[in-house]
């Protein structure tokens, strides 16, 4: 994907959009998924969700908020949830011409596994 066109879709959720660094982060066995640096130097997870597996983005989308809002009420330490970054107009994604597009906080000091190692991994994951 060529710089200008990430800058684009950078910019849908960040003002500084066209000035943040950016780097493809894993593996991406099923989304896109790029580490994002801003100008303030906050880093976020930004994925092209993938097209192949999901034909409703706004569903898949209205679900991930539902569920991620509804845990964080329940959930002390915000590190164990998901925080979804909405769109400058304030959607859970952005639907552009390179595909639809949505950003999450990124979670320091965190790790992200390729695999599970052990039966822990897949309670852990769940």
């Amino acid at each position: 994907m060529e710089q200008r066109d990430m800058e684009r879709v950078i910019s849908q959720f960040l003002p500084e959009g066209r000035e943040a660094e950016y780097a493809p982060c894993g593996n991406g066995h099923i989304n896109h998924t790029f580490l994002v640096t801003a100008r303030g130097k906050e880093r976020y997870i930004l994925q092209r969700i993938s097209e192949r597996l999901t034909m409703d983005a706004k569903g898949l989308m209205e679900n991930i908020s539902m569920v991620t809002e509804h845990l964080r009420r329940k959930e002390e330490d915000p590190r164990k949830v998901l925080t979804l970054v909405p769109t400058l107009s304030g959607e859970a994604y952005t639907a552009d011409p390179s595909g639809n597009w949505r950003m999450y906080r990124y979670v320091e000091r965190s790790i992200c596994l390729e695999k599970a190692e052990s039966t822990g991994d897949f309670y852990e994951s769940a």
